[in-house]
């Protein structure tokens, strides 16, 4: 389990550095293929270890998403991630507090770590 938490909360940082990098005007015009790019390519060093009943469950936890994402779910739960981290800095932007934020935030990626089983 403390592998696939690292690759969750190192995308978490990627998605927050992508869009920092966005915000300041650096790197690509539209980040939204560079997340999905690194969802995919993370997606595909976990499925191997996610359970059968964990990758089904995951379809009618997000189907939506699913289907945007090629029917990959997950690779829909990280760009579920990459969403919840751009409310996150969202808020933080509009001066919410840091400390409930990063709560917030913590509670998401160990709701997606705990989908993996």
């Amino acid at each position: 389990m403390e592998a696939n938490e690292e690759i969750v909360r190192t995308y978490a940082a990627f998605v927050f550095s992508t869009r920092a990098d966005f915000q300041a005007g650096i790197g690509s015009i539209d980040p939204v293929p560079i997340l999905l790019a690194e969802a995919r390519r993370v997606a595909a060093i976990v499925t191997p270890a996610i359970s059968k009943r964990s990758w089904y469950g995951l379809r009618h936890v997000l189907p939506e998403l699913t289907e945007e994402c090629d029917g990959d779910p997950v690779v829909a739960l990280f760009s579920w991630v990459a969403i919840q981290c751009a409310h996150a800095s969202e808020e933080l932007e509009a001066g919410g507090s840091e400390d409930d934020v990063k709560r917030r935030l913590d509670s998401c990626v160990r709701d997606a770590i705990r989908r993996f089983y």
